[in-house]
């Protein structure tokens, strides 16, 4: 997980069953993703071979 958030080339709110998904395997094919869950305050940062699956 990054903390860089300048470095993110993708962003993503929503994080249910497609979104999480969505956001780990667009950062596993090397992007840098920013994601929101609905209602959450934190953004999660994550990038290639992020954790999580």
């Amino acid at each position: 997980m990054s903390t860089r958030k300048n470095d993110c080339e993708i962003g993503l709110i929503g994080l249910g069953t497609m979104g999480r998904n969505l956001a780990q395997n667009i950062a596993d094919q090397g992007f840098a993703v920013a994601a929101k869950a609905h209602g959450e305050p934190c953004v999660a940062y994550l990038g290639p071979g992020s954790a999580g699956h």
